[in-house]
Formats: structure tokens, C-alpha cells, sequence
């Protein structure tokens, strides 16, 4: 009869990787948290919920939002697009606040935009801006 045992040292070096990725992941989580409250004001930013026109609600365990941009329908933007859709509101976004955003409606949940930010600090507040700014010159 064969036996078999795992040496202590494989199990060690088992251990290293699996303890390593759980605490990636843990770091990685907790930069995203911080970027999802800067986009969202969970803490000190409201950059999105106080944009006019959108509504955003924190999403669980994910590095973008969906935004219902339903206040922003039937709206003009400044260069005098009638935003009928969130796919037309995603395309004037792009080429008129040069922030790039995924229509809602590719993913069967419209009239919402898909903001992600899985991007650094600066860039993101960046974009909210740019956001913001572009739905306060709605006519």
C-alpha cells in the first residue's frame, strides 16, 4: 500500500499565493471604495447625485455605476442635440464634455449611463465635473 502525504514545505508555498491575491484583492477593493465615494459622496464628494438630471444609487461590489439620467430626456444640449435617448445622452456626453460613458440601454436597463471609475482620483473628479457641467447646461 502507497501513501501519500503534502510535505509542510508545499503546503507553505501554497499558502504564499493564495495569501497574496486575498490581500490584492482587499487593497484593490478599498481603492475602489474610495473612487466609488468620490464619484457617489458616500464620504465627501457628491459629484454625481448632485448633478441635475441624474440619479445614481452605489452599486455592490462593482468599479462602475449606472446613473438614471431619465431628467435629462427631451433636454438640449449646448450644442443643440435633443437628447431623446441615454444613447444620444451618452454620445453628447462624448463629443461635447469629452467624457466617455456607456448608454444603459446596451446592457437592457435604460434611460441610464454607465459611468465607470476604475481610473485614478484626479481623473475621475475630472470627469464628475465635466458631467456635471454638461448636464447643467441643458436647456
Amino acid at each position: 500500500m502507497l501513501k501519500t502525504e503534502i510535505s509542510g514545505l508545499c503546503i507553505s508555498a501554497s499558502q504564499s499565493p493564495i495569501l497574496d491575491y486575498r490581500e490584492s484583492r482587499l487593497a484593490a477593493r478599498e481603492v475602489y471604495q474610495v473612487l466609488q465615494d468620490v464619484a457617489l459622496g458616500t464620504q465627501t464628494m457628491t459629484l454625481l447625485n448632485d448633478t441635475p438630471g441624474l440619479e445614481c444609487v452605489s452599486p455592490a461590489g462593482a468599479f462602475y455605476a449606472f446613473a438614471s439620467c431619465a431628467g435629462l430626456i427631451g433636454r438640449t444640449s449646448p450644442a443643440g442635440r435633443v437628447l431623446h435617448t441615454d444613447e444620444d445622452v451618452a454620445h453628447a456626453l462624448l463629443d461635447e464634455a469629452d467624457v466617455a460613458v456607456v448608454h444603459g440601454s446596451a446592457f437592457g436597463l435604460g434611460p441610464y449611463i454607465r459611468i465607470a471609475y476604475a481610473l485614478d482620483d484626479a481623473s475621475l473628479r475630472q470627469a464628475c465635473e465635466a458631467i456635471r457641467a454638461f448636464c447643467t447646461s441643458l436647456r
